[in-house]
């Protein structure tokens, strides 16, 4: 292992790997039901998922997450979790795969899969976070525009420098193939945003005080807030949720919002429910349970 996962920058033992081990058996989680929570806890999905998503919109296969086991940095701040930092970004806007290529490819060049981003990319939160990169990008930076103008200046000073550089229509043109690509694949995953249950806009729950909600959301949101908090987050699919809420006894308005990356409310990604409970209201300091005190901690302001 110390020849494929090679230690560059380290405060440590060149030996010591006990953060890898933990990644790689997160990783691996053989249990479905605590594969998210385990690699949550260690990975930033988010940002290995852009990293992964570069790669695949310019058609560099020369990383890992996608058809090579290189050209990644995995970088895990002291406080912090896993994440991945490209280098090395040559193999791209043509001169690597086509415009066509699936977005999805993992497999090695002797033909068999790298098994562990592709759970990854089939497992649908994850799958959601990779797919909402993508759409940031082609809505951003990827678009023709800002592309043109960073392109057009830069041939433009290199002809002011004697430099003879090659006109740029040639990368505009297969960006702009690739970006064609890249929203047919946006279109056939996504979905629009909508309460699917309760249906009726209305739901009695008797003496039971918590409400399960159901529905769909569009890829561009990340964020799910009820009463503009944000619970909790099942995916089943890519676009389908639920969540589980508690309300106080009463008739109770309850109102969902989604919003994106930036924080800001997705157009249209919005809900409301009326709840009745007649339940009696759980405070939740009636449920804490205190298993361990750490009376000398290892680390300090920790108990």
């Amino acid at each position: 292992y110390r020849w494929n996962w090679r230690k560059r920058a380290r405060q440590d033992s060149a030996h010591e790997y006990r953060e890898i081990f933990a990644l790689v058996d997160a990783l691996n989680t053989s249990h479905s039901d605590l594969y998210t929570s385990e690699v949550e806890a260690l990975v930033d999905v988010d940002d290995w998922m852009r990293a992964f998503a570069l790669r695949h919109m310019v058609g560099d296969w020369d990383a890992y997450g996608y058809r090579r086991g290189k050209n990644m940095y995995a970088y895990k701040p002291e406080r912090g979790r896993w994440r991945m930092l490209d280098w090395d970004v040559a193999f791209a806007f043509g001169l690597g795969d086509g415009p066509q290529q699936d977005v999805f490819d993992v497999r090695h060049f002797d033909g068999t899969n790298d098994a562990v981003t592709q759970r990854m990319y089939q497992h649908p939160r994850f799958r959601r976070a990779y797919l909402r990169a993508i759409h940031d990008a082609v809505y951003g930076p990827f678009a023709k525009e800002p592309c043109a103008e960073i392109l057009n200046a830069r041939y433009a000073a290199f002809s002011a420098n004697q430099l003879q550089p090659g006109a740029p229509g040639t990368v505009l043109s297969w960006i702009d193939s690739r970006r064609a690509y890249l929203l047919d694949v946006l279109k056939t995953n996504d979905a629009p945003f909508a309460l699917t249950s309760p249906t009726g806009g209305r739901s009695d729950l008797g003496t039971n005080n918590l409400l399960t909600l159901r529905g769909t959301a569009p890829l561009r949101i990340k964020t799910l807030r009820v009463m503009d908090v944000a619970y909790p987050v099942v995916w089943s699919g890519v676009t389908s949720w639920q969540m589980r809420i508690p309300v106080p006894r009463g008739t109770n308005p309850v109102l969902i919002a989604g919003y994106d990356t930036a924080g800001r409310l997705v157009p249209g990604a919005t809900g409301a429910v009326q709840v009745i409970s007649r339940g009696p209201t759980r405070q939740p300091q009636d449920h804490l349970v205190i298993t361990e005190v750490m009376y000398h901690p290892a680390e300090p302001d920790t108990g």
